[in-house]
């Protein structure tokens, strides 16, 4: 918890006065790589499938929430609110609705879901 005064020096060296200790370190110049946001992403090249693993469908592909909304959403604005059935071998549907936060996601029908009254009568009309 002391106080930490960080000097560059020429030689890519940084010293660092921890408390009453003069620390020396050297500065790396090629940081980690971070993950692209995903609003930066192509949409030809994003993936629309993924594999998830869950108790009851276990290990399966399916429909990439947002990945459908980055490819479709930007020409149609109505794309929330589409019904799809997202894992090829189950008949389930769910519908793609946005949260506060602006993350998408597949949603479960329910009587009394907020917001899915975009949803509409739960016939499918999937794009993919």
């Amino acid at each position: 918890n002391y106080p930490i005064k960080v000097k560059k020096s020429k030689e890519y060296k940084t010293t660092a006065l921890v408390g009453s200790k003069l620390i020396s370190y050297r500065v790396v110049d090629n940081p980690v790589r971070r993950k692209s946001p995903s609003n930066k992403v192509d949409p030809k090249n994003d993936k629309t499938h993924k594999i998830t693993e869950t108790k009851t469908h276990g290990k399966t592909r399916r429909l990439s929430a947002g990945a459908y909304y980055r490819k479709h959403g930007k020409t149609n604005k109505k794309v929330i609110g589409d019904v799809c059935q997202i894992r090829g071998n189950d008949p389930e549907l769910k519908c793609l609705l946005k949260r506060s936060n602006g993350t998408v996601y597949w949603a479960k029908k329910s009587k009394s879901g907020a917001g899915q009254k975009a949803c509409g009568k739960w016939r499918e009309n999937c794009k993919e």
